[in-house]
């Protein structure tokens, strides 16, 4: 039996001023997969990830969660709906703890009023010890990376590749049915990018998560990809496993040039 489209996008297109960032694109998500986009700058990689979070909306197609349109919701309302993404530039609450930064997202599910909340009645004490119970969860996937002494620290103590596991555990604590992972590797090292690659995978296997992500690295893109996705200039050119997708010409003129691509 086919496995179960959990993300579907069929014609999927946006501009901006005239010019083309998608251009009916197709592509899908089965639960449980991993799915790579790659890309040159400009591909429009980030836009498709800003469109299916609904911070963009589609000039044209269709976005399917599981078989439910998600077009013209709010990003609140699309992560309500089982979406989380981190991106590209970091966004951490840097003064506040690694705990209260995973805490934060999770309070726009409250339930307490204002007013149990001022006078610390027993629903907001009750909510607020699952937010941090929850939020302490979430942190202990990253083994000793963020537990213990770090949930009392200020994010901006922490490096730069914790940093990152920081925002991954602020999306994994909406509670997502799908990961939305915008170049997850950037800026790190190569042992940094390495333990990325593995956590990647950790998170499909332990975590049960559906992984959709943006990479430039393709020593990660080949290390944890079921499908590789390329776009060039918002159109998709190559699908298929990374051997495919990396040695199909249109990829290679699509990153090296076609001139370069005829040297080779």
């Amino acid at each position: 039996m086919a496995e179960r489209h959990l993300l579907e996008l069929t014609g999927l297109s946006k501009s901006f001023g005239g010019l083309a960032c998608l251009s009916d694109l197709d592509l899908h998500v089965d639960e449980g997969e991993i799915v790579s986009v790659i890309g040159p700058n400009g591909a429009g990689k980030t836009t498709l990830f800003n469109v299916i979070t609904g911070v963009y909306g589609p000039d044209d197609g269709e976005i399917l969660l599981d078989g439910e349109s998600i077009v013209g919701l709010e990003p609140h309302q699309v992560t309500n709906r089982g979406v989380a993404r981190t991106f590209q530039t970091l966004r951490l609450f840097l003064n506040m703890t690694v705990r209260e930064n995973v805490m934060a997202v999770q309070y726009g599910e409250t339930k307490a009023t204002v007013f149990e909340s001022m006078f610390r009645l027993p629903r907001a004490r009750r909510e607020e010890r699952e937010i941090r119970r929850r939020a302490e969860e979430k942190l202990s996937f990253f083994g000793q990376r963020l537990v213990g002494y770090r949930w009392d620290q200020p994010a901006y103590s922490l490096s730069y590749a914790n940093r990152r596991r920081l925002e991954i555990a602020r999306a994994m604590a909406t509670e997502p049915r799908i990961l939305l992972l915008d170049e997850p590797a950037a800026g790190m090292n190569p042992s940094e990018t390495h333990e990325i690659a593995e956590l990647i995978g950790k998170l499909r296997e332990e975590g049960k998560y559906t992984i959709l992500v943006i990479e430039h690295d393709m020593h990660v893109v080949e290390g944890i990809s079921d499908r590789v996705v390329a776009l060039d200039h918002g159109v998709k050119i190559a699908e298929g496993s990374f051997d495919e997708v990396a040695t199909d010409p249109r990829v290679v003129e699509a990153y090296l040039g076609l001139r370069k691509a005829e040297t080779k």
